[in-house]
């Protein structure tokens, strides 16, 4: 939550979940964020569409993969096996991933921020039902930082 804290701070508008999360995930500075996500249409105090959201990661150079619900069997080591999240929560959904890498998480109409094993969000700990979950790597230059 210290992430999204940091983040938070620096916005009074609404529906900034997306810019939130873009500035979280690709390990770069709140306005830089906000400055690609006017670029892409993004208005004050309105959300953003999923495509842009991932246009945004693309802009500053992220790679972006979606993935697919994750398979815990005992041995099987292809952890992108489903295709739907059904039934999980972002409560639930935080045991289900790699606590070492990055990912966008997907609600009904919001998206939060997965790093360092925790979801960095107001959301987090909450029933939203995921819909869907990219994992996002940014630039190892963004990571230095």
């Amino acid at each position: 939550m210290d992430l999204y804290k940091k983040a938070r701070g620096y916005s009074i508008e609404r529906n900034v979940c997306s810019v939130i999360a873009i500035s979280i995930l690709a390990n770069v500075p709140y306005e830089e964020a906000y400055k690609v996500c006017e670029k892409l249409g993004r208005k004050k105090n309105e959300g953003m569409y999923e495509e842009d959201i991932l246009k945004a990661f693309k802009r500053l150079r992220c790679r972006v993969e979606p993935v697919s619900m994750i398979h815990k069997l005992e041995g099987d080591r292809d952890y992108k096996k489903f295709k739907y999240w059904f039934g999980y929560s972002l409560k639930r959904v935080g045991e289900q991933l790699r606590p070492n890498r990055r990912y966008l998480i997907s609600t009904s109409a919001h998206v939060s921020a997965y790093v360092n094993g925790r979801i960095e969000d107001w959301a987090a700990g909450r029933k939203k039902i995921v819909k869907k979950v990219w994992e996002i790597r940014p630039p190892r230059k963004n990571l230095a930082a």
